[in-house]
C-alpha cells in the first residue's frame, strides 16, 4: 500500500470505531497503527480524571503540546493530521463511554476493598454522577466548571479511610473516616458555607469580607461554626452525643441553641442537648498530630469505641448496658486493632472480643461509689 492511501484507510477505521461497526481484526490494525506514533500504547484508565470535560481538555492539550515542534518538511506533515483526527475520534468514544455508563459505589464494599488508612473518597457530583477518588488530595478548586446556581457537591469517606480536599477558595479540609462534606462548586460572594457530617480538620483561607461557615448536625443538635481564616477541628457524627470544636489557630464563633461562644487558640467546646459546656483550654500541640494518632479527650466510652470502629472499619455490638466511664489519651494510628483494644481494656476495665467485622463489648466497668 502506498502512503497516499494509508491516511484514508485509518480515517475509515476510526469512523467504524465510532459507529461500532469495526471488526476485531480492524480494531487491532487501527490500534497497531496508532501505537507506531507513540512511545507507549494509548491507555486511558477509568479514573484518569474526575469528569469527561477534564478528560477532553487534557488530551486536547497533549495534542497541542505534540504540535509545538519545529515545522517539518511537507512530506512528513501528512502523517500528523490523521493522527490528530484519530486521537480526537478516540476521545469521542472515551467521553461517550464515560457519560453513558454511570457508576454507583457501595461505601461498605469500598471500605472492605481498601486497606485501613487508604486515601479514598466518593465524589457525588452536582449532576448526579459518582466518581471514586483515589488520590490523597482532591483539587475541588480546579473542578468548579460551569455549575448551575444552587448546585452542590458531596464528598464521602468510607470507614477506615481519610481524604484531603482543597475547596474553590483554597481552603484545605481533611475528612476523617466515615465523614461527608457538602459544598458548592463556587461559593456565594457574601459567605462560604459547607455542611459536615462526621469529623474534619479545616485550614480556612482568610477572607474577612466572606466568612466561612461549617454547619454540622448530629441526631439531636445543630451547630454553626463561623471563621474568616483559621485552623480548627469539628467532630459531629450522627450517632455521637455531642458536637466538638477545637481551635488550633485564630478564633471561631460557634452558634447553637440560641447562644454564641467565641473560641481562641487552644480552646475547645462541646455542644450537647442544645447547650454549650464550659470552654476547656487544651495543651498546645502540633496541628498535624491527628494524622498519626487517635485522640480521646474526656470522651464517653461508647464514643471511644465508635471512633475506633470507624477507624478500623468495624461494627460495634454491646453485650450489656454501656457504662458511664470517660477516657482521655492518644493511641498510635499504626497500631493493630488487637493492641488498641488491649490498651482500652487496661485503662477502662472493659473486655472486648473481635468477631469477624464486629467489636463486641463484653463487660463494662462498674461505677465507683
Amino acid at each position: 500500500m502506498n502512503h497516499s492511501e494509508e491516511p484514508n484507510q485509518h480515517e475509515a477505521l476510526a469512523a467504524k470505531w465510532i459507529d461500532k461497526t469495526i471488526s476485531p481484526e480492524q480494531a487491532e490494525a487501527f490500534n497497531s497503527w496508532y501505537d507506531k506514533g507513540q512511545d507507549q500504547p494509548l491507555v486511558i484508565p477509568a479514573d484518569f480524571v474526575a469528569d469527561a470535560e477534564t478528560h477532553k481538555e487534557r488530551i486536547y492539550q497533549k495534542v497541542l503540546q505534540d504540535l509545538e515542534v519545529e515545522i517539518e518538511p511537507a512530506r512528513k506533515l501528512w502523517w500528523r493530521m490523521p493522527l490528530i483526527a484519530a486521537v480526537l475520534l478516540i476521545l469521542t468514544v472515551v467521553v461517550y463511554f464515560y457519560v453513558q455508563t454511570p457508576v454507583r459505589y457501595d461505601l461498605a464494599k469500598l471500605a472492605r476493598s481498601y486497606s485501613r488508612g487508604s486515601k479514598i473518597a466518593v465524589w457525588y457530583k452536582a449532576d448526579g454522577t459518582e466518581v471514586l477518588l483515589k488520590d490523597s488530595v482532591f483539587m475541588a478548586n480546579l473542578q468548579s466548571g460551569h455549575a448551575a446556581p444552587g448546585s452542590v457537591n458531596k464528598l464521602v469517606t468510607p470507614n477506615g479511610s481519610s481524604f484531603k480536599v482543597i475547596l474553590q477558595d483554597g481552603t484545605k479540609v481533611w475528612l476523617e473516616a466515615g465523614s461527608s462534606l457538602i459544598y458548592p462548586p463556587v461559593f456565594d460572594m457574601h459567605k462560604r458555607v459547607v455542611q459536615l457530617s462526621g469529623e474534619a480538620h479545616f485550614e480556612v483561607t482568610h477572607q474577612a469580607a466572606q466568612p466561612f461557615h461549617v454547619e454540622v448536625r448530629n441526631r439531636k443538635d445543630h451547630l454553626d461554626v463561623e471563621v474568616t481564616g483559621t485552623k480548627f477541628d469539628v467532630m459531629g457524627y450522627p450517632d455521637d452525643e455531642e458536637i466538638r470544636t477545637h481551635v488550633f489557630e485564630g478564633s471561631v464563633k460557634v452558634r447553637g441553641g440560641g447562644a454564641i461562644e467565641t473560641l481562641i487558640k487552644g480552646e475547645q467546646i462541646s455542644f450537647d442537648k442544645g447547650f454549650f459546656s464550659p470552654k476547656v483550654l487544651r495543651p498546645e500541640k502540633e496541628w498535624l498530630m491527628w494524622k498519626t494518632q487517635l485522640e480521646f479527650d474526656n470522651e464517653d466510652l461508647r464514643q471511644v469505641v465508635r471512633k475506633i470502629a470507624r477507624s478500623y472499619n468495624m461494627d460495634v455490638a454491646y453485650a450489656g448496658r454501656p457504662g458511664d466511664m470517660r477516657l482521655s489519651g492518644m493511641l498510635r494510628y499504626r497500631d493493630d486493632l488487637k493492641k488498641t483494644l488491649y490498651i482500652i481494656e487496661a485503662v477502662s476495665g472493659c473486655r472486648f472480643e473481635i468477631k469477624g467485622d464486629t467489636i463486641v463489648v463484653l463487660e463494662y466497668p462498674k461505677p465507683a461509689y
